[in-house]
């Protein structure tokens, strides 16, 4: 009776093995940091590779840029300016108006200036507030987070607000957008998604 033997030189045989040998280097540095390194330095490269897109023509952003600071010759602005803001946009046919700008406190200037902003909010209806999850180390206590959210005025009279915050990668990059965030047991949406619920008329 002859006995099998597994001829090692053959090409399928020493291609298995070393199939395996890489599956089980590759298995291993998955735990390692440098792999994780490698791979988002290869998902950047993926979109270097594809190019800038144009952004949608029907996405206008209204910027606070040093011209405009320079024209006002004034920080913070009054908040009435941001009324006639809202209405002029919801005026001009916006769906959608969203402030990337966290209202969490009361006006330093005038109270009624943050009637005037909230009364246009509710005329518009369309509006989509910022708030805000950030980390903070405490000394005895470690990694707290606080939540800044718009002052109630402003809750009320907006559609909604969002979470600006996107989660960071190892390298302090973003690349990922999340719909909504956990603190403490409830649910927040993101600024993204409160945005894209009250365009495409979608439960937030």
């Amino acid at each position: 009776m002859k006995s099998s033997r597994v001829r090692l030189s053959h090409p399928i045989t020493l291609g298995i093995i070393f199939g395996l040998i890489v599956s089980i280097i590759l298995s291993g540095l998955l735990f390692f940091p440098i792999y994780n390194f490698l791979e988002l330095k290869a998902y950047d490269m993926l979109f270097l590779l594809r190019g800038a897109r144009p952004a949608p023509a029907n996405i206008v952003m209204v910027a606070i840029d040093s011209e405009s600071l320079g024209w006002l010759n004034k920080w913070p602005w009054p908040r009435t300016y941001h009324a006639r803001l809202v209405d002029n946009l919801k005026a001009a046919g916006a769906k959608v108006i969203a402030f990337d700008v966290l209202f969490d406190s009361a006006s330093s200037l005038d109270p009624k200036h943050d009637a005037a902003l909230a009364a246009a909010m509710r005329r518009a209806g369309n509006v989509v507030l910022s708030s805000s999850l950030l980390e903070k180390t405490v000394p005895n206590k470690g990694t707290i987070k606080i939540l800044q959210l718009p002052i109630e005025p402003f809750q009320k009279a907006a559609y909604a607000s969002g979470i600006v915050n996107p989660p960071r990668d190892a390298d302090s990059s973003i690349r990922r957008y999340q719909n909504y965030i956990v603190n403490d047991g409830e649910f927040y949406p993101s600024f993204a998604r409160a945005i894209l619920a009250r365009y495409a008329d979608w439960p937030l």
